[in-house]
């Protein structure tokens, strides 16, 4: 799981948040999904992590200052949180927050793990309307 965004950037950190909600849903009861923020802000790695902790965010921060990483997945809006499975593909991205972006990750974790159908993650994408 990446999420690119930057640590003085108040919707990255809501989109973190959200992500730790996401993390503690039952349905991913036993797995283990490291959380990984890279941030290309201007700060040394002590810096990041000292933030890091004031802002209470657990998990690795990596340091991406020449946007290399961002660039590799197009990442042009903040936060953009990235599934990758098991085979390194990524299985889904979200560009920004939406009110569903939760509903969105937790089933798309879920197909990374294999433990939810492309079909049906696809009914959680375009839900049908009465």
């Amino acid at each position: 799981m990446l999420v690119f965004g930057e640590l003085y950037h108040q919707p990255t950190r809501q989109g973190w948040t959200e992500l730790e909600r996401v993390l503690d849903d039952p349905r991913l009861a036993g797995e283990t999904i490291p959380p990984v923020l890279i941030v290309a802000q201007n700060a040394s790695r002590l810096e990041l992590k000292t933030q890091a902790e004031t802002l209470g965010l657990a998990g690795l921060i990596l340091h991406d200052p020449q946007r290399k990483a961002f660039g590799e997945y197009r990442v042009s809006v903040m936060p953009s949180m990235i599934v990758i499975g098991p085979d390194g593909k990524v299985v889904y991205s979200i560009a920004g927050l939406t009110p569903r972006s939760g509903e969105i990750l937790g089933d798309a974790l879920l197909v990374s793990l294999g433990r939810l159908s492309v079909a049906r993650f696809e009914e959680t994408l375009h839900p049908a309307t009465e």
